[in-house]
């Protein structure tokens, strides 16, 4: 069902783009439908592949639930205003959906929620540090830009480490992230002293038995194999 645009306004654009994404994505569902409808009549070593085919289809219907909803939010917070903090924040929901699909899509919203933010709260405020932190993951997931990742993660901990503390639990998530890019650059070195100092606040949070504390160790354990370092 398509949604009824009267304006000509930011909102009117948003609805408009939000009706070619609906088209788009029945035109995908009805593809992955006719395929799935040919794939049921092979053999049976071929079944999960069918599976695969309705999984992708639901994960796609959801995921354009969320998109719809959140569009819905922003048509009502838009209401106080371009530059208020709650259409912030709804940029940036809709660009953490569009993070599932579409890297160039999140980004631009997400993007739209960091300059109210900076203009509004300043480039050192919590909810800033958000911003770069989920800007920085869609370019990692992007994997064309690791430099601008990294910048973008460092700026979020740079924010959490004066604000909160050097080994608050939100200091885990950009101190991870680093060390998980610097893995895929190779600099394994680098990696191991983020991925210590993640492990180092799960031992003091969690505790020792805590299954997060068992990744950090895990994410220890696979640099030093990448580093053939097997002892």
């Amino acid at each position: 069902e398509r949604v009824a645009v009267k304006s000509q306004d930011e909102l009117g654009q948003l609805v408009r783009g939000l009706n070619k994404f609906i088209e788009q994505l029945q035109g995908m569902m009805q593809k992955i439908k006719r395929e799935s409808g040919h794939m049921e009549e092979l053999a049976l070593n071929i079944m999960q592949g069918v599976t695969d085919s309705n999984e992708d289809a639901s994960n796609i219907s959801a995921t354009m639930e969320e998109l719809s909803a959140n569009m819905e939010e922003l048509s009502a917070t838009l209401t106080l205003g371009l530059e208020h903090p709650d259409t912030a924040a709804s940029y940036d929901n809709i660009g953490n959906v569009y993070n599932k699909i579409d890297y160039d899509e999140a980004l631009k919203y997400q993007l739209k929620a960091l300059v109210i933010r900076e203009k509004n709260l300043g480039p050192k405020h919590l909810d800033t540090a958000t911003s770069y932190n989920n800007i920085g993951v869609t370019y990692a997931k992007k994997g064309d830009d690791y430099n601008q990742a990294l910048m973008y993660f460092f700026k979020t901990l740079d924010i959490r480490e004066n604000i909160l503390s050097l080994d608050h639990p939100a200091v885990v998530s950009p101190l991870g992230n680093i060390g998980n890019i610097l893995v895929m650059t190779k600099d394994y070195g680098q990696a191991l002293k983020y991925y210590f100092k993640v492990l180092d606040i799960q031992k003091k949070v969690l505790g020792l038995r805590h299954p997060k504390t068992a990744g950090a160790y895990l994410n220890i354990g696979n640099v030093y194999f990448y580093k053939s370092d097997y002892n």
